[in-house]
């Protein structure tokens, strides 16, 4: 039997004393890094309707911009009813991901009910863009706010665009707001466009199929929703779903920017849902006591499609195969 000498047990003792202290030490690095982490999120709070100043909405926007992370601008606006917000200039461009959110403010409430169901929604953050310069948009997100949410306001009488996602971000979400109308939904506030999702920005969701998503989009001078593109930057895998868009002078949904676009199949350029923009529907057949409808796909067969029926009776006749 061999012997380990004092001198190698000691050495032995040590080591085996040494391992959980590498441990406790990694486990403290990595809770630090947590924290870290954690601490890079922040809560704003607009606490005022002043254009500038501690606890206005301009401030909160530069705070949240200057503060890495995704953070959350809150509204705890004292008082009841709307709060209509009127910024003296343009917001700050959104530069860094935030949760802009109007649901949290006191006493609002999104809509409880999916989509084509009655909307019951309280707005009670209404954004008012007649000040804004130029044709600047109500609300910004810029290159750097990639991941952005802007939910459960209103906003209306913007110069430019209600909301303008911008080059070079991408995977956003615009939910539950009233866009180019008064608090109740039914007054005509219009915005010059309601929504616009430039070239470069895709991935954004307008909309969505969960109860209180849809956005009312509606009485805007131009287009209802922009999807504009080129050749090189098509605007892809931006979704508009389950919305209420109507009575905008321009189109609904105007998927490259410039008008009226025919479907277009067969060619080599490319654009917003492959400048697909209405099957043609052959008339619905009863089919076991459900509606079977017969659409024919052309040569967009081969991609996975969402088909929502919404009601629209001007959209795509069967002698208008564009929307």
């Amino acid at each position: 039997m061999t012997r380990r000498s004092p001198i190698s047990r000691r050495r032995g003792l040590e080591a085996r004393r040494a391992r959980p202290t590498r441990r406790r030490r990694s486990t403290i690095l990595a809770a630090a890094f947590a924290a870290g982490a954690t601490a890079r999120a922040a809560t704003f709070t607009v606490t005022s309707s002043a254009d500038s100043g501690p606890g206005t909405l301009r401030q909160a926007i530069l705070d949240a911009n200057a503060t890495p992370g995704a953070d959350t601008i809150s509204f705890d606006l004292g008082g009841s009813g709307i709060h209509t917000l009127v910024p003296a200039a343009s917001l700050p461009v959104v530069t860094d991901p935030i949760t802009l959110d109007g649901w949290t403010q006191p006493g609002s409430s999104p809509n409880s009910g999916g989509p084509g169901q009655a909307d019951d929604s309280v707005h009670l953050i209404e954004i008012d863009g007649t000040n804004s310069t130029d044709d600047r948009a109500c609300i910004t997100v810029g290159p750097g706010g990639t991941g952005s949410v802007i939910r459960g306001f209103v906003i209306n009488r913007c110069p430019g665009d209600g909301i303008l996602l911008l080059d070079s971000g991408g995977s956003n979400t615009v939910a539950g707001n009233f866009i180019g109308t008064d608090p109740t939904g039914s007054t005509p506030m219009g915005n010059a466009i309601g929504v616009t999702i430039t070239k470069d920005s895709t991935g954004n969701t307008i909309g969505g199929m969960q109860s209180g998503a849809g956005n009312l989009i509606a009485f805007n001078v131009g287009n209802g929703v922009t999807i504009s593109s080129t050749a090189t930057s098509p605007g892809s895998a931006n979704r508009v779903l389950a919305n209420s868009i109507h009575s905008n002078g321009g189109l609904g949904i105007d998927l490259v920017g410039d008008g009226v676009t025919p479907n277009d199949q067969g060619d080599g350029d490319e654009g917003p849902n492959h400048l697909h923009v209405c099957f043609k529907c052959i008339p619905l057949a009863p089919k076991g006591g459900f509606l079977k409808p017969q659409l024919l796909m052309g040569a967009w067969e081969f991609y996975d499609y969402k088909i929502l029926f919404t009601d629209s009776p001007l959209a795509c006749s069967r002698h208008k195969l564009y929307g």
